[in-house]
This record gives structure tokens, C-alpha cells and sequence, in this order.
């Protein structure tokens, strides 16, 4: 992720596109984000999705997951 993002860095403009940022934001999902992802993995919540695929392909698989809540 880290290499795309520093590819992505030399064409987007984008100032937050940098080692120092990335580090910041890696660390703030482990913080925030995996807490969650960690709770619904023990409530047996937790749906992965393999997301480099076609978006077509992508879209039905959510669709699997998600048909069954809605």
C-alpha cells in the first residue's frame, strides 16, 4: 500500500501523499479501525472482500453479503 500510494504521490498533488502521513494514518486505523474490525470478527460479523477485481465482480460479492441483512 505504502509503494502505491508514493507512486500515486508524484502525479496526485495531494500534500497528505507522504512517508511521514502514511505512517500517521497506519497507525490511527490500527488504533480505531481494527478494534471494530476485531469485534465483528468475534461476533461473526466479519465479511472480507478480495476488492482487485473487476467492480462488477467486486459489487456481487458485497451483494452476497449483504442481501442476506437487507
Amino acid at each position: 500500500m505504502i509503494n502505491r500510494i508514493m507512486e500515486r504521490s508524484k502525479t496526485s498533488g495531494r500534500a497528505d501523499d507522504n512517508i511521514t502521513v502514511l505512517r500517521k494514518r497506519f497507525a490511527a486505523y490500527e488504533k480505531e479501525t481494527m478494534p471494530i474490525v476485531n469485534d465483528f470478527k468475534a461476533k461473526g460479523l466479519l465479511r472480507r472482500v478480495v476488492a482487485d477485481r473487476d467492480i462488477d465482480v467486486v459489487y456481487q460479492e458485497v451483494m452476497t453479503h449483504i442481501a442476506p441483512v437487507a
